[in-house]
């Protein structure tokens, strides 16, 4: 399964709640109609929590910034190339640069990121479980930097071999209903 991640921070000039009906008002909608055309099978716009307790404890645990992304949208395609062939599309090309230029005064896209994961299961509950504001249910996005000496597929192995391991030796204990790593692929395919 192939992912495309969108880790998004507003511009600094915009407030949150203007952002946010954007984000899941217009924005939605324009992506909406592309996502058919390039073949993306499931389209999830996940909003961070800021102010919550668990994202804060968390920041502080990790010692990652406090600079969190605003939302972080997720695209399952079903195919890359399917993928790869819809953006070649006159109409589509059309639609995404519309959507782009939509962004400009609400996303800072020098702060922001946009890659393509592989999802490697760890944890997996056969009941479906999704996070929303009906369930108390938390959707963790922890996206370490690797160190500059290893190289991408080292810091993978470790993440995957030593953290994975361990999720896995614990389940019990932790409070985990999935726990999904999503792998960087290779920059070259993005």
């Amino acid at each position: 399964m192939i992912t495309l991640n969108y880790f998004v921070r507003k511009n600094t000039d915009v407030c949150a709640g203007d952002f946010k009906d954007y984000w899941l008002g217009d924005h939605a909608d324009r992506c909406l109609s592309i996502a058919p055309k390039v073949g993306i099978r499931n389209f999830t716009k996940c909003e961070t929590r800021h102010e919550d307790d668990v994202n804060v404890l968390l920041q502080q645990l990790y010692g990652t910034a406090a600079d969190a992304y605003d939302f972080v949208d997720q695209m399952v395609i079903n195919d890359l190339d399917e993928f790869k062939n819809g953006m070649t599309d006159a109409d589509v090309k059309a639609a995404v640069a519309v959507l782009h230029d939509s962004e400009a005064s609400w996303v800072d896209h020098s702060r922001s990121d946009f890659w393509f994961s592989t999802e490697i299961p760890q944890v997996y509950s056969a009941e479906h479980c999704a996070a929303t504001w009906n369930n108390t249910l938390l959707k963790v996005f922890y996206v370490p930097r690797r160190l500059p000496h290893l190289a991408l597929e080292e810091a993978q192995l470790h993440w995957s071999s030593c953290h994975g391991a361990m999720a896995r030796q614990f389940v019990e204990f932790l409070p985990y209903k999935k726990y999904v790593q999503g792998h960087r692929t290779d920059p070259e395919l993005v």
